[in-house]
């Protein structure tokens, strides 16, 4: 004879998409002396930096990050110097990246702001 057979449960797990973002911290200073901007992959997915671009009197020392993909966890260093003598909040150091368009850190007179 013909057995019935009962059924089975089967349980997906449902997984976000890898996504990736960034976050950056300041270190250095204080104005004139040189700033370490490290940019940190805090998502789960790779993240893609296009470039990094100053404005005002700001003017990059070295670039570690440009054209890197960083993997969860990884980190890169931009060092910059800002002038001391141009008015504060008109330099800024841009990181652009597929983690959300871009991040950036406004040199102001209180010290670096992220935003």
């Amino acid at each position: 004879p013909l057995r019935r057979c009962s059924w089975a449960r089967l349980w997906l797990k449902e997984t976000a998409p890898a996504e990736p973002w960034a976050a950056l911290s300041v270190s250095g200073g204080p104005y004139g002396s040189p700033w370490n901007v490290t940019v940190t992959s805090t998502g789960t997915g790779p993240l893609v930096i296009s470039g990094v671009s100053v404005t005002g009197e700001t003017w990059i020392n070295s670039d570690g990050c440009s054209g890197r993909q960083l993997s969860p966890g990884a980190q890169c260093v931009v060092v910059v110097n800002v002038d001391p003598w141009t008015f504060p909040g008109e330099q800024w150091l841009v990181i652009n990246h597929n983690g959300g368009g871009r991040s950036r850190v406004n040199f102001a007179l209180g010290g670096p702001v992220v935003s």
